[in-house]
């Protein structure tokens, strides 16, 4: 009786570690969460964006002085203090108090309710683009690292509505990666899978890739991959031996 306890056990072990064995191979990472509420950065101000009913994401945006201005919008990655580091790096890209800057946090992240998953990130990402009412010709798009592959979806719906942004800049942007929650459990699922494809395709508008050469995290090839596939709207600029994390930091070339 045991004996057949066991083997029931082992069978039931190997079911969901075969299951995730046999879906993409994409570099995994635990979802970033944690009790950070970063303060709001100074020159921004904080606003909420209802993505679903009872489910407000915090925001923070550097508003223009004039109306028709062009404005800067982050989705960003991994990171439990995401509106602190991401009004960071977006001052970085763009002194111009003239342009707009945006950037919010994800569900779970920073302060944001409720629980990341793969299609509330990517509904969450439309939904504060269009919450932000910003006309898309007027539209830059910068995502960094699990924001790529949301960032390219926004990009890809608006070109296909006929509305393509401005441009998509993607620091360091993942091509293909695995999301888990950080439960006991974690490595007998194969997580939360971002795989970028037809997107890359639909997308109309000019796409800059910056990744670091020594990214540990997101090989340099996923770049080249993406860069490959959209041909002459791309422009890659490989950064040698800058990391993953670095790449926020790291002096990009105009």
């Amino acid at each position: 009786m045991k004996r057949a306890l066991t083997a029931l056990v082992a069978v039931l072990l190997m079911v969901p570690m075969g299951w995730r064995l046999s879906g993409p191979k994409a570099p995994r990472f635990p979802y970033g969460l944690g009790p950070a509420r970063s303060v709001v950065p100074a020159g921004f101000t904080e606003w909420s964006v209802e993505v679903e009913p009872g489910v407000k994401l915090r925001a923070v945006r550097r508003t223009p002085s004039a109306a028709d201005a062009s404005w800067m919008v982050l989705i960003h990655g991994n990171d439990a203090a995401q509106l602190e580091t991401g009004a960071a790096l977006l001052t970085r890209l763009e002194a111009d108090p003239a342009v707009g800057l945006a950037t919010y946090a994800f569900r779970g992240f920073d302060g944001s309710p409720g629980t990341p998953s793969r299609d509330a990130l990517y509904a969450d990402a439309a939904a504060v683009v269009k919450a932000l009412g910003v006309a898309p010709e007027r539209l830059h798009l910068v995502a960094y690292s699990l924001g790529g592959p949301l960032a390219l979806r926004v990009a890809a719906d608006l070109s296909r509505a006929g509305t393509p942004p401005a441009s998509l800049t993607l620091l360091a942007g993942a091509s293909e990666i695995a999301m888990v929650h950080p439960v006991p459990w974690a490595k007998l699922t194969r997580g939360d899978v971002f795989i970028v494809g037809d997107e890359l395709d639909a997308v109309k508008c000019p796409v800059r890739l910056f990744h670091g050469t020594a990214d540990e995290a997101l090989p340099v090839e996923q770049a080249r991959g993406m860069a490959a596939r959209l041909g002459a709207r791309a422009t890659l600029v490989e950064l040698p031996g800058v990391t993953h994390a670095e790449i926020l930091t790291a002096t990009l070339p105009r």
